[in-house]
């Protein structure tokens, strides 16, 4: 539990520091990283839920 905790605090942290490091290039650039990211972000967190879905039906748990 910790370990998720930190690593998403981590990553979001790293997402905020490079989408800082584009707006100050170029502001606009800035607000697309934080978006395009937090896209990736939501795909990848509903494609880990449908997989453990698939998983938990194969296997018969709730």
């Amino acid at each position: 539990m910790l370990k998720d905790i930190l690593s998403s605090a981590i990553g979001f942290s790293g997402v905020g520091l490079i989408s800082y490091g584009a707006y100050l290039i170029y502001p606009a650039a800035g607000f697309i990283v934080v978006g395009l990211s937090l896209l990736l972000f939501s795909f990848l967190m509903s494609r880990a839920t449908a997989y453990s879905r698939i998983c938990d039906k194969k296997t018969g748990k709730k």
